[in-house]
């Protein structure tokens, strides 16, 4: 099969510039979908579902978008980190025009919207292809592209906030049930990319999809910004309303997350009403003064030995990746701080992981995503080829 229906210049350059899901997800939350008396479109049941990966229901996604893509809702089975059934949704495209061969899948973990039950990607509607192809422009490599909200979101909580072993589970067996669609032939290939908290998704995959689903055909992980470094991260005071955002948002996950860990106890009694408060408000919402009102400490402490180290530590993209990893970081990044990103790439490449790291100067934690896009189409057409992957990993 071919992989590149239309020459890679055309995909790189003019109108049909690929900005990825994560400006497409950007855009999906804007308007709700679910408005008063809105009935489904074909939905879809699959009752017989039981097992992680099988599908729940499959509907025709309501938003406006370009007619040259087909794009589906989706409710599949997945799994939490203790191995519990539990159901999450996802949005699914591909090309109208579809080869008769089976696709491979591209999944793509978003970025963080928040981690209330309301803040779902696919649950909201705008036009996808404002940006002239996006979809098409990956959609032409014959290719199924699957974005997971993760479960939590757009299905009932708790959202596993950066907790690492779920998000895997989300992603992975997203894939598996995009196979169950009947109006697609898929195979067993997937590439995964990530951005942020996606990223953060997308390494984790890596390191478990070989035990947990060697059914799918795993050909890469493409990360952006992940928060390779959580306390790191999260310990950041120099942008307050963010930092306080993202430390309210993990505290409110995992609250619920590991219920019986003992990590609520550890944070001020002081803190938790407004903790709650900022969880219930996605990304895209204000907080109207909210984190002014968090008292100082609002994370517990990092010390050895506290339960909240411990959870940080379980968490940590550490493990071992068997495929082709790119690694994309901007220089000028405040959330993930490019110094912090270079000791992870340093330990993993020590470790004996291959690593293509690629550093972008001037680009921040959003923009990284943007300015990388033209070296991740190529990357991934080649995964998709079986063609060699680099590594810039010393030795």
């Amino acid at each position: 099969m071919s992989f590149a229906r239309r020459p890679l210049p055309y995909l790189l350059t003019g109108g049909v510039v690929m900005l990825l899901v994560i400006g497409l997800i950007v855009v999906w939350a804007q308007r709700d979908v679910d408005e008063p008396g809105r009935q489904p479109a074909d939905r879809q049941e699959f009752p017989g579902a039981s097992e992680a990966g099988d599908l729940v229901s499959v509907e025709r996604w309501q938003g406006t978008h370009a007619t040259a893509v087909d794009i589906w809702r989706i409710v599949y089975l997945t799994e939490d980190r203790q191995g519990a059934v539990r159901e999450a949704s996802a949005l699914v495209s591909a090309f109208v025009d579809r080869p008769a061969t089976a696709m491979p899948v591209v999944a793509f973990a978003h970025g963080t919207t928040g981690v209330a039950e309301a803040c779902a990607p696919s649950a909201r509607t705008t036009p996808i292809a404002t940006d002239g192809g996006a979809l098409n422009a990956i959609a032409q490599q014959d290719t199924v592209l699957v974005a997971p909200d993760y479960a939590g979101l757009g299905t009932p909580g708790p959202h596993g906030f950066l907790v690492g072993e779920e998000a895997a589970h989300d992603v992975l067996n997203a894939i598996r049930a995009v196979r169950g669609m009947p109006d697609l032939k898929v195979s067993r290939k997937a590439v995964v990319w990530g951005q942020s908290q996606g990223a953060h998704a997308a390494l984790w995959t890596g390191m478990v999809a070989s035990d947990y689903a060697p059914d799918v055909k795993l050909l890469g992980v493409a990360a952006t910004a992940p928060p390779t470094d959580l306390a790191g991260m999260l310990g950041q005071t120099e942008d307050n309303a963010v930092m306080r955002r993202l430390q309210s948002y993990l505290l409110d996950s995992w609250r619920r997350v590991y219920p019986d860990s003992g990590l609520w106890d550890e944070v001020d009694p002081a803190n938790r009403e407004t903790i709650e408060k900022i969880g219930q408000r996605c990304g895209n919402e204000v907080l109207d003064g909210l984190p002014g009102d968090l008292r100082e400490p609002v994370l517990p402490s990092f010390d050895e030995g506290t339960t909240f180290r411990r959870l940080l530590d379980q968490n940590l993209p550490d493990g071992g990746i068997d495929v082709p990893v790119l690694l994309a970081q901007g220089d000028a990044d405040q959330v993930v701080p490019v110094a912090r990103q270079r000791d992870w790439v340093a330990r993993r490449c020590e470790a004996g992981q291959p690593l293509d790291y690629r550093e972008y100067a001037g680009a921040d934690h959003l923009t990284v995503a943007q300015v990388m896009v033209p070296d991740l189409i190529k990357w991934t057409i080649d995964r998709l080829a079986g063609e060699k992957a680099d590594s810039n990993c010393p030795g």
